[in-house]
């Protein structure tokens, strides 16, 4: 399974220190990215104003992992779960849970993941770089855009050559659910969006 979220938590926890380096040093580096698609200065403002909340000792509350491991359905869009685990990660006042689960039926397979990012916008951004992006592409071989699903901000994307696919959601502005599946087709991601209990994952507050 993919760790994902805790890469992106070590990741910022590297990152962080580099904040409060030489004004130059930021200056020189902003200009650089000044040409990608995101905005490298409200990612430094993110990060700065993390940090401020770290120091302030003021720690983020997350859920039990083993009440995101609950809501992994015993079977996604038809296939039936071969393995689930969770865990809960922490440094500095910035903490993640997550619990992740795969499935397999035949030759499709799924991999579901919930993250509880703590309502951290910063971790948020990390993992679901779409967030704040507006995006609708579509080719000869699928798609990929940003949409809404049932009330939350959402990403899908399909390749039917690959038969990959992917969709993303942000539940009560800090849960992200991630699914990835292969050998799959697009109906496939809109039936295990069904399967997914996120009335009961907002709740979990």
């Amino acid at each position: 399974m993919k760790n994902t979220s805790l890469y992106a938590l070590a990741f910022l926890l590297f990152l962080f220190p580099a904040c409060s380096s030489d004004s130059s040093a930021g200056e020189a580096e902003e200009q650089t990215r000044q040409e990608e698609p995101t905005s490298p200065s409200d990612a430094v403002k993110q990060m700065e104003k993390a940090v401020e909340q770290m120091k302030s000792g003021k720690e983020i509350e997350v859920v039990d992992f083993r009440e995101l491991k609950e809501l992994m359905p015993n079977k996604l869009a038809g296939a039936k779960q071969v393995s689930s685990s969770g865990e809960k990660a922490g440094a500095m006042g910035l903490k993640i849970a997550q619990a992740e689960a795969e499935y397999e039926d035949g030759e499709r397979s799924f991999e579901l993941s919930i993250v509880d990012a703590g309502g951290m916008s910063t971790v948020i951004s990390s993992t679901a770089a779409w967030a704040d992006m507006e995006l609708d592409r579509e080719s000869d071989d699928g798609y990929e855009r940003t949409t809404t699903i049932k009330g939350h901000k959402a990403f899908e994307s399909y390749n039917s050559k690959t038969r990959e696919g992917k969709v993303a959601l942000i539940v009560a502005d800090r849960f992200i659910v991630n699914i990835e599946g292969e050998g799959i087709q697009a109906r496939d991601l809109e039936r295990a969006i069904g399967d997914l209990k996120l009335q009961k994952l907002a709740r979990l507050q």
